[in-house]
This record gives structure tokens, C-alpha cells and sequence, in this order.
């Protein structure tokens, strides 16, 4: 209940329950509003562990190939106090799953499964906590959602004004749906033979928040007596601070 309390007012919902079948709140995502997150709350409040084992697998990898909506990164919240037979495969799943999403897990009790909550979050690029018995949860869940759910940048794309001389830009940065926080991407500019003259490249990306454009320029000439390797370097700063 907390985690839907919790949720940005811009954003979709849903809850998938699991044991040894699975069981979704909503047929789809539901946008935001009161009305649905109270009707949430109720049948969460309603929900009981008496749906056998904890078979994650299906219903995780279904939902993973689902299709995300557009302007609206997946998160997705991984929660049990169990573990399952198959947690390799499990992780391996859910690594190979999420160019489009981030997965986050939280272990609840002692019974959690510590390799399955780690290993999918750090497969699925996501967070992850661990709950014991005694503890209180509310802190901790409030940590990991003030720094998942937080906002981030799309339609990035890196120009150059001479395009022609460009061999390649790795990764493709139309290749990349959104980067969030924290997030390092190093992009490699490669030129069929050395590179000649003065270069700018321009960085643009829109914010998930005001839904508007950005974009940064910098210029790259290694000809020049007054840029040398250091400076070059910062240029690449530049790049990650944005």
C-alpha cells in the first residue's frame, strides 16, 4: 500500500500477484488518479499468501515483454519473502529483459532469497533492500522509491555538424529509450581515418518532467595548441553531467 501511495501523479499502474500461478489487479495499467489507487488499496488490503509456492518466472517474463507505453519508462518492483528452485534462470531472464524497463526487488522477512533480490536487480539495472522481521519497512521502501522514481531523459540523440565524416557513433543513441539517474553512457565517435578539423557535437535530450527539449553543444578540434588531452577529457564530463 505504501508503494501506491507513493506514486508520481504522471504515471501508470499496476499489481501482479504470484505463487504458484499469478493473478493481475488490472487487466492493463491503469493511469493515475484517486479513485483507482483507493480501489487499489482495497483489494491489496484483501489480498492474502494463500496462493501456493513462489513460482516468478512466467508472470515476471511475461510482463517484461510486454510493451511499454510511450513516455513512460517501466519500473518494475520486485517483492517476496521467499525464494524460488530456478534462480539463475530467473536472473538470466530478467538481464536479457530489460533494455526497456528497470527491475528493482525488496526481500521481506528472513525468508527472502538474498541471491534472487540481488541478482535480479542487478540484471534488471535496478535497486534492491532487504527487510528483516524486525525491522520497519516504510524507511527503507521510501529510500528506494525516492531514488528510483525519479525523473529522466529521452529521445536523446548526438549530432555532429559535419555528419558526412562521422563512421560511426557506438552506442546508436537512437538505440537508447531513456537514461535515468545515475546512469553512465559513454557514446565512441569513430572516423574512417584521422580526425580532421574542427568538430561540434551537440547533445539533445527531453525532459521527462517538463516535456521539454535540451540540448548542449561542444566543440572538438585536435589541431588546436589550446585544447589538449585534459580538455578533451572535460568535454567528455561535460557529456555525463548533463
Amino acid at each position: 500500500m505504501l508503494f501506491l501511495k507513493s506514486l508520481p501523479e504522471d504515471s501508470y499502474f499496476n499489481v501482479i500477484s504470484f505463487g504458484s500461478g499469478s493473478e493481475r489487479m488490472f487487466a492493463n495499467s491503469q493511469k493515475y488518479d484517486s479513485n483507482k489507487i483507493q480501489e487499489a488499496v482495497k483489494k491489496v488490503k484483501a489480498m492474502g499468501a494463500n496462493m501456493g509456492g513462489t513460482e516468478i518466472y512466467h508472470p515476471l517474463s511475461t510482463l517484461l515483454q510486454e510493451k511499454v507505453q510511450e513516455g513512460y519508462p517501466r519500473h518494475v518492483f520486485l517483492l517476496t519473502d521467499g525464494g524460488v528452485g530456478n534462480t539463475q534462470g530467473v536472473i538470466h531472464m530478467v538481464k536479457k529483459s530489460t533494455k526497456y524497463c528497470r527491475v528493482h526487488s525488496i526481500g521481506i522477512g528472513n525468508g527472502a532469497s538474498y541471491d534472487l533480490i540481488q541478482g535480479c536487480a542487478e540484471g534488471g539495472k535496478g535497486r534492491f533492500i532487504m527487510i528483516a522481521d524486525d525491522e520497519n519497512p516504510a524507511e527503507k521502501i521510501i529510500e528506494l522509491l525516492e531514488t528510483t522514481l525519479t525523473p529522466l531523459i529521452s529521445k536523446v540523440e548526438l549530432k555532429c555538424d559535419q555528419e558526412k565524416e562521422i563512421e560511426s557513433i557506438v552506442p546508436n543513441p537512437k538505440s537508447i529509450p531513456y537514461i535515468l539517474k545515475d546512469d553512465v553512457v559513454n557514446f565512441f565517435v569513430t572516423f574512417p581515418g584521422p580526425m580532421a578539423g574542427k568538430k561540434q557535437f551537440t547533445f539533445e535530450y527531453e525532459d521527462s518532467v517538463t516535456k521539454l527539449p535540451y540540448k548542449a553543444s561542444i566543440d572538438v578540434n585536435p589541431d588546436s595548441p589550446n585544447q589538449p588531452f585534459v580538455d578533451k577529457m572535460a568535454h567528455l564530463k561535460v557529456l555525463r553531467s548533463l
